[in-house]
């Protein structure tokens, strides 16, 4: 079976992105920060299950490492490790979830619709016969020069764990016209093949004396990578990768 293990994605949003900030922050009262210095990070829990991002009094994100269920959508099954408000940099809502069209669909988060362990097909895209569970915090760090998150989820079909995540986000100072997240993910299964897909995604709005409303959006650069342990124990690896990378 091949099996992804790692995926790196950057994302970088500018002024070009806009939306409806006050439904979403109307539903997430606790979203709202205490106040806080103009030029730092600091986090914040907004209840058992979700921590939240703040640069000064701005918003940034909320985390959800729990298991979350909404009123709204009683038959939709509860999800977690995924990001949702995801805000711009005028405190706009990016992002939705439980939307009623597609209520599987979850803020920003990852998944594959067709996963095969042993004889059972699973689905992480709409979450059948599969859930993540949060095991524990890599790291916490918000500093004024930015932040570095770390978590430790597992992927669990009925009581068996086929795989463990681990997720590293950076998250850089804003600028006037943008913000810069890194975003990356390990999966390390059990298989001695893997796959390794990446993807990057890179938005941003210019503007000044040489250049005028220049726009860099809707980049997508994947990458794919690929490493076999010869022998199954981890002292023998050989890898290699190719990629798309985009030049300004």
């Amino acid at each position: 079976m091949l099996t992804p293990e790692t995926i790196v994605t950057r994302l970088s949003w500018g002024s070009a992105l806009l939306a409806s900030v006050a439904a979403v922050a109307a539903q997430n009262p606790g979203t709202k920060s205490p106040a806080a210095s103009p030029t730092s990070f600091r986090f914040e829990a907004t209840g058992d299950k979700s921590l939240g991002l703040w640069e000064g009094d701005r918003p940034v994100f909320v985390y959800h490492f729990g298991a979350v269920t909404s009123s709204n959508a009683p038959n939709a099954r509860s999800r977690s490790n995924y990001f949702h408000p995801l805000y711009g940099l005028d405190g706009e809502v990016l992002t939705d979830d439980f939307p009623q069209d597609h209520d599987y669909h979850r803020g920003l988060y990852w998944a594959w619709s067709h996963i095969r362990v042993g004889d059972q097909e699973v689905d992480s895209w709409s979450l059948r016969g599969i859930r993540y569970q949060f095991q524990r915090w890599l790291a916490k760090e918000a500093r004024s020069d930015g932040v570095r998150l770390g978590v430790e989820n597992g992927w669990f079909v009925g009581d068996k764990q086929i795989m463990r995540e681990t997720l590293w986000l950076r998250v850089q100072p804003r600028s006037a016209s943008s913000r810069a997240i890194d975003l990356e993910l390990t999966w390390t299964p059990t298989d001695r093949l893997t796959i390794n897909p990446g993807l990057r995604y890179e938005q941003e709005t210019l503007s000044g004396t040489l250049v005028q409303d220049w726009k860099l959006k809707n980049n997508w650069a994947p990458r794919l990578g690929a490493a076999w342990d010869v022998n199954g124990n981890g002292k023998t690896v050989i890898r290699g990768a190719i990629g798309l990378l985009l030049e300004r």
